[in-house]
C-alpha cells in the first residue's frame, strides 16, 4: 500500500543482516526491542511493512512515541500496511495530535483509505493549513491529500474545500505523480 518495498529490500534489509537480524517477524521485533541503534530501529520498523503481521502492531504502535521522528512515521506507514482500516481510529487520533508530521502523513493514509470518519478532524486540517498553522513539508503534499480527501466528502467540507482550491490552484500538482510514487501508489 505504502511505500517503496523495492527500495526498502535494497537499502535496509543488507544493513539489518550485518547486524545479524533476518528479514522476518521475530527478528524484525528482537532487533527493535534491543534497539541497539536508532537506525537500526528504523530499519526494522520499514522492514516491518513487509514482514509484520497483526501480532507486529502493538510494538509499532508503541514506536509511535520514538525519539525519532521518522521512525514514527516509518512506523505509522508499517501499520496502514498491516491493519489497513483495522487501525483508523488511530489514524483519526493522530490527525488531531500536535505533531505535524504525525497529522499530515495521518492525512495521506486517511486520504488513501478513505476513513469518511475522519472527516470532522480533516475539516479541522484544512482550517490549519489556510491559517498557516501547519509548517510545511519539503514535498509539500498537506494540502493535496486534504483537497482529493474532502472532493470525495463535500458534504460537509465544501467550504474549507473552495478556500484551499482557490489558495492553491497555481501550485504545481506535478508534485502529485511524485508523491504518488513516493508512497507507492
Amino acid at each position: 500500500m505504502l511505500g517503496d518495498d523495492e527500495a526498502d529490500e535494497y537499502l535496509f534489509l543488507p544493513e539489518l543482516k550485518r547486524a545479524g537480524y533476518a528479514a522476518n517477524e521475530a527478528d524484525l521485533t528482537r532487533a527493535i526491542k534491543e534497539n541497539k541503534s536508532k537506525m537500526l530501529v528504523y530499519y526494522a520498523a520499514v522492514a516491518m511493512k513487509k514482514y509484520g503481521t497483526q501480532k507486529s502492531i502493538p510494538l509499532l504502535k508503541s514506536l509511535l512515541d520514538y525519539p525519532k521522528v521518522d521512525v514514527k512515521i516509518v512506523s505509522l506507514i508499517a501499520i496502514a500496511n498491516i491493519a489497513g482500516n483495522k487501525e483508523k481510529d488511530l489514524y483519526v487520533q493522530l490527525l488531531s495530535g500536535r505533531n505535524t508530521d504525525m497529522r499530515l502523513y495521518s492525512m495521506a493514509i486517511i486520504w488513501q483509505l478513505d476513513i469518511k470518519e475522519a472527516l470532522p478532524q480533516v475539516v479541522r486540517l484544512a482550517e490549519d493549513i489556510l491559517r498557516d498553522r501547519i509548517k510545511h513539508l519539503e514535498w509539500r503534499f498537506e494540502p493535496l491529500y486534504t483537497i482529493e480527501y474532502l472532493q470525495r466528502h463535500p458534504q460537509e467540507g465544501a467550504d474549507v474545500l473552495a478556500r484551499l482550491q482557490k489558495r492553491y490552484h497555481k501550485e504545481n500538482w506535478n508534485l502529485k505523480d511524485a508523491i504518488l510514487r513516493l508512497i507507492g501508489r
